[in-house]
């Protein structure tokens, strides 16, 4: 079984700003801490040494679902697999109107087995409800 964490990583090796919000997954049998994981993943795909890669909220999927906004006061969510539950992986803050989730501009870094991507993919469109463009 693989464990899904996100993390908000960036680089401060580059002149430009790289902060990214980054799902990874790790097998849960594995020794390897997920800081470490995490770590030798952003080597990897940015190309850059560990001094130059920091991150900070970094939290297993349990945690992300105790602590989204639509979760009842004991932190159990609403209903396991359903949309909203899935949606919670992406929350990133709160307002009037409910949740608040990454632009469709921002596309999280997804650095996870395809079973897990595919699912982080249709959580992540399922956030940002389709748009209709206005044709004059």
């Amino acid at each position: 079984m693989r464990i899904i964490y996100r993390a908000v990583c960036f680089c401060t090796d580059r002149y430009e700003s790289c902060e990214k919000l980054v799902f990874f997954d790790i097998d849960a049998a594995s020794h390897q801490s997920p800081a470490e994981h995490l770590k030798r993943l952003l080597i990897a795909v940015w190309g850059v040494p560990a001094s130059a890669i920091d991150y900070y909220n970094l939290s297993s999927e349990t945690d992300l679902h105790r602590q989204s906004i639509t979760s009842d006061d004991n932190g159990v969510p609403p209903a396991y697999h359903g949309p909203e539950f899935e949606r919670q992986l992406f929350e990133i803050g709160c307002s009037l109107q409910g949740p608040i989730y990454p632009s469709l501009n921002d596309w999280p870094l997804m650095l996870v087995s395809p079973r897990n991507h595919r699912r982080l993919v249709s959580a992540f469109m399922d956030c940002h409800p389709v748009l209709e463009a206005a044709h004059g």
